[in-house]
């Protein structure tokens, strides 16, 4: 029964903007709305909201502003370790314009690092929230101390060390958990498009956990290699409320293996169908449980499922062995054929700078990307690029990884703040890429490659390009990275090792060492995928991809890159 206690009691759930936030996917903060039905059935009738500081693009001082409007008694921020710093500076600020308020932490961050985040809150609380953050609410309304409650961390005074009760373990049963409180979002903020189709999708979790253990992932930490399933019946119930109370009928399946368990898979399209629910869905899964699934894929056609989400990571075998991913090349490939062969869209995704990687394996890497892709439509909802470089994400040594303790001997890490902690920023270059000596492939580059480095650089890499800059400032940062390409490539002789270019480079034109081995790699990464420079030791001339007919650049473009080209003085660049 509800603790009528608890009436009157006001919480605010929070999440906060990313680095260079502008940028950006809006990402719906599930895990908000967990807390925020969980909260509503044990402890009662609550004053509940919800801001989403990283949907609104909320700066510090709008997000206090937005606090001090009414009374709060509870404030529960949730962040990853991207956002931790912003989530430091701001707990302070909350506590001057809520004196009264209790500050919870929770999330990825904290449940890696407890003590160092229960330096600036109240409480802080590790792995799955439901339990521990409804059972603080109950305490508080009470009038009762917090003490004994699973999962749940606190400091009984700011010079006296952390008091954390152990959890007791993950919910069992998923389906005792309601749904997500989705009338606390406005939903019309959240337009990041659904893969293929385009249009508004919600997200929709069947399973929690991950068994596997790719050096690069926190699942292994957070969840401790366990997966728990809800019942098919109570998905599908879930999107079905989800149809009528929002009127959205794409799903993106937000679990880590969507096909790895097959009864679980087959039962849940099985009840879509049966239900004649009409959607359209994605998800996230292995190449091998597809292939291990093949002959269920006309059912998830049947059921709405327009693509499956595979991350390959890499092309490179080496690579695969050192980030643990478990996968070979032929299930990838294989996993595309089925799911064309069942009328679906096979999407990819991929990461740059992985431990192993060489710059023969980013020109195989991109020979392999356009063969799974053969055939098929350009995914405009899902790629950045509207041509075939593919760049995917950073790798980044994250906290709580494998990686992060190997990284500092399998490469240069260039994190040097939590904010750097996020994966559309160049935080990791390994050895094995810095210890190629590239060569060029062709006598020049033309002015669509110098293009294509630009749009790719701009595109992928957000601290790059970014709205707090000036036009002007654009412009002088895009005629420096020009000048750039060109001075790499003519170091590109087939004599210096990429890290060696990286240092004769620093300083070149003011950039500095950091951001000289940014551009070093990037540039290394594009030009190698276009086949422009080889590894010396790969001794066959390449084939270059794409051909200047498939780079669509428009007329506006082709000004604009003429603009830059003037101001930054660069003619020389494509005339010499």
């Amino acid at each position: 029964m509800p603790n009528d206690a608890a009436r009157g009691l006001n919480v605010l759930l929070m999440q906060l903007p990313l680095p260079i936030n502008e940028r950006h996917k809006r990402v719906m903060p599930l895990s908000l709305l967990y807390l925020a039905s969980c909260a509503r059935q044990q402890v009662g009738s609550l004053d509940l909201e919800i801001l989403d500081a990283q949907a609104e693009n909320l700066t510090y001082d709008e997000i206090c502003r937005r606090v001090w409007q009414k009374r709060r008694d509870v404030i529960g921020v949730t962040f990853w370790t991207a956002q931790a710093t912003f989530a430091y500076a701001l707990s302070p600020a909350l506590k001057k314009v809520c004196p009264n308020a209790k500050i919870v932490f929770g999330g990825v961050h904290p449940t890696i690092f407890p003590e160092e985040a229960s330096k600036h809150a109240d409480y802080v609380i590790v792995r799955e929230g439901e339990r521990p953050f409804s059972e603080l609410l109950k305490r508080l309304a009470a009038g009762k101390a917090p003490d004994g409650i699973p999962g749940l961390g606190y400091r009984p005074s700011p010079d006296e060390e952390l008091k954390i009760w152990p959890d007791k373990g993950f919910i069992d049963d998923l389906d005792e958990l309601p749904f997500p409180a989705w009338d606390l979002l406005k939903l019309e903020r959240y337009d990041t498009p659904m893969h293929v189709t385009g249009g508004k999708r919600v997200p929709v979790i069947g399973s929690r956990g991950c068994p596997y253990n790719c050096v690069y992932c926190t699942s292994p930490f957070l969840w401790r290699r366990r997966v728990r399933y809800r019942n098919p019946k109570r998905v599908v119930d879930e999107i079905e409320t989800i149809g009528k109370q929002l009127g959205i009928h794409q799903i993106h399946f937000w679990d880590d293996n969507l096909f790895m368990v097959r009864d679980y898979i087959k039962s849940l399209c099985e009840e879509i169908i049966r239900r004649k629910v009409k959607i359209n869905w994605v998800g996230l899964t292995r190449a091998s449980h597809l292939v291990q699934n093949a002959d269920l894929m006309p059912l998830a056609k049947e059921s709405g499922c327009i693509g499956m989400e595979i991350g390959i990571e890499s092309a490179n075998p080496e690579t695969f062995d050192k980030i643990e991913k478990q996968e070979s090349l032929d299930d990838i490939i294989t996993s595309a054929r089925i799911q064309a062969e069942a009328g679906m869209y096979p999407m990819f995704t991929y990461m740059a700078f992985n431990p192993g990687e060489t710059l023969a394996g980013y020109y195989l890497q991109a020979k392999f990307i356009d063969k799974i892709h053969e055939g098929l439509p350009w995914p405009e909802h899902f790629h950045p690029l509207p041509y075939r470089v593919y760049v995917g994400q950073f790798c980044t040594a994250h906290p709580g990884t494998k990686l992060f303790d190997m990284a500092p001997k399998l490469g240069i890490v260039l994190s040097k703040d939590w904010a750097d902690y996020y994966h559309h920023k160049i935080n990791f270059v390994p050895n094995s890429l810095l210890d190629d000596v590239p060569i060029r492939n062709v006598e020049r580059l033309r002015p669509v490659d110098y293009w294509i480095c630009l749009n790719a650089m701009a595109g992928t890499n957000y601290e790059f390009y970014h709205a707090h800059q000036t036009t002007m400032e654009h412009r002088i940062r895009h005629s420096q990275y020009f000048k750039f390409v060109k001075a790499f490539f003519d170091a590109c002789d087939g004599r210096l090792t990429l890290r060696q270019i990286w240092r004769e480079l620093t300083t070149y034109r003011g950039i500095d060492s950091e951001e000289c081995l940014r551009y070093t790699a990037f540039t290394s990464l594009i030009l190698g995928q276009l086949g422009l420079i080889r590894s010396a030791i790969f001794q066959q001339d390449l084939e270059i991809r794409p051909k200047p007919i498939d780079v669509p650049i428009s007329r506006a473009g082709l000004m604009k890159f003429e603009l830059f080209r003037r101001i930054g003085g660069i003619f020389d660049v494509f005339s010499s």
